[in-house]
């Protein structure tokens, strides 16, 4: 079976969402980077649809979320943190956690001023057991 009627075509192509939600873990296990393309805006209404799913992945979605944080889109670094990672299971959370703690106590001053290092150090207190 093709993965791609799962990967929305526009910001609201809520049905691909739903598609894959549909599907679960692990069949969506190999399109979880372009799924995550869609967290960049979390007004967008695929985003609020993923949001959920994506953060109850496995580890299969940490190297895609590493990607993410350690990239140039400050806005897509900022939703991915406050969409998936803050509710990322732990499992996820130790592969991805040195990345979100660089990004808390050595920020760029680009990604002070998108408050990139609030939202880590939000992502830190929530994954303190």
């Amino acid at each position: 079976m093709t993965l791609k009627p799962c990967i929305p075509k526009d910001k609201f192509d809520t049905e691909a969402v739903s598609r894959a939600v549909a599907l679960g873990y692990p069949a969506i296990n190999p399109i979880l980077p372009e799924l995550l393309v869609w967290m960049q805006d979390l007004n967008w209404p695929v985003a609020q649809d993923l949001a959920p799913i994506l953060a109850n992945a496995g580890p299969e979605i940490a190297p895609a979320l590493r990607d993410i944080i350690r990239g140039d889109d400050l806005d897509g670094v900022y939703f991915v943190i406050v969409g998936v990672v803050l509710d990322a299971n732990n499992e996820v959370w130790k592969l991805i956690e040195d990345d979100v703690r660089r990004l808390a106590d050595h920020p760029t001053q680009g990604q002070k001023l998108e408050e990139l290092d609030v939202v880590a150090k939000e992502a830190i207190l929530a994954h303190r057991v």
